[in-house]
């Protein structure tokens, strides 16, 4: 149960003599102090790495003619790949082609800014080709590759499957049991996925945010999309429900809130998770007034934010999400935006 209330907070390394006490109040509604019913519905994604083994780009095809249905792709390579598999030499899956039906965007931390996103990153993953339902052919049978049952995979997501499980089983860490697909689906945040994009109607939308650092979420419509570990996401049926919640979290009100909250390191407190959830965020009720006004002006808030970064995809995630803060924070929309929620959340 969360603190609601004064506490002392301490800040500083643990036995620094220099360590600061304060008295800080963990305002809450008094009749949601049990914390947010949006807890059970939040769900970290799919632990997609290693990230070269996974993630692609697209590359122009020298060949006059390409198979239909196909791209020519590259291991990604990102500013945050890890040892051994940034060193690895993968010509065998470089420059090679892959049917487009096996290749899904994917979003990750860095594909969002406050109330809008970023273009999403490609990954070539082992997901039957049906188009709905769409499955992971999981097997445990002696002739699976990886896991997989590499039957409803086409010819070259085949051949590239059995050459990245190969991969991934001669350089991972002698201690790791996973298969590769196993890593991929840990505790089932792949596969999850899948089952909700098989059951989920028309308009269906996800509100995503960030598992570490600000605060940070916007709302995914690509129902086919994956979402990465480095997000959690929650199921939504409105695009007012959405509006509400994306004003809350993106609120410089709920960053302060929830910090005593969080865990915290070196570089101060970083990790989300699910601890924005300890405070009272109220499920969204349309007949609320307080929370119809807190969809409103998140609506706003959405409109001007993604025209702060409209057509700019070669700026960096966090340039993006500099102009858009500073934006909120100088702006009709951001001011009105602490206002309510606020007001929702409780101010002493």
């Amino acid at each position: 149960m969360p603190l609601i209330g004064q506490v002392e907070r301490w800040e500083g390394r643990p036995g620094d003599p220099e360590v600061i006490r304060s008295e800080v109040a963990i305002r809450g509604a008094p009749n949601q102090g049990s914390g947010s019913r949006y807890r059970p519905l939040a769900t970290q994604g799919a632990t997609l790495v290693p990230r070269r083994l996974v993630f692609v780009d697209e590359v122009e095809n020298p060949a006059r003619m390409s198979p239909p249905g196909t791209l020519r792709v590259n291991p990604r390579r990102g500013r945050y790949d890890k040892a051994p598999w940034r060193d690895l030499d993968l010509t065998q899956i470089t420059g090679r082609m892959v049917e487009e039906a096996h290749v899904v965007d994917v979003y990750l931390g860095e594909s969002i800014v406050p109330y809008a996103t970023r273009p999403p990153l490609q990954a070539a993953l082992p997901i039957s080709d049906d188009p709905f339902p769409r499955r992971i052919p999981f097997s445990g049978a002696r002739s699976a590759i990886g896991g997989i049952d590499t039957g409803p995979l086409r010819q070259r997501m085949r051949r590239r499957w059995r050459t990245t499980d190969a991969l991934w089983e001669e350089n991972k860490q002698p201690v790791n049991r996973l298969t590769l697909s196993g890593q991929w689906d840990y505790r089932r945040k792949l596969s999850s996925q899948i089952e909700w994009q098989s059951n989920a109607t028309d308009g269906a939308l996800r509100l995503v945010y960030g598992s570490s650092g600000r605060p940070t979420a916007a709302i995914v419509r690509d129902r086919e999309a994956i979402v990465d570990y480095t997000l959690f996401w929650i199921p939504l049926s409105s695009e007012r429900e959405a509006a509400y919640l994306l004003a809350i979290i993106n609120s410089d009100y709920l960053r302060d809130a929830v910090e005593p909250f969080m865990p915290k390191g070196q570089w101060g407190a970083r990790h989300v998770q699910k601890h924005l959830w300890n405070l009272p965020i109220p499920r969204f009720d349309p007949k609320e007034s307080l929370h119809a006004e807190v969809a409103d002006v998140g609506d706003a808030a959405a409109a001007g934010a993604a025209l702060q970064v409209d057509g700019q995809d070669e700026l960096t995630s966090a340039a993006a999400r500099r102009i858009v803060r500073e934006w909120l924070a100088d702006s009709d929309e951001g001011r009105e935006v602490e206002r309510v929620v606020a007001e929702l959340l409780g101010v002493e």
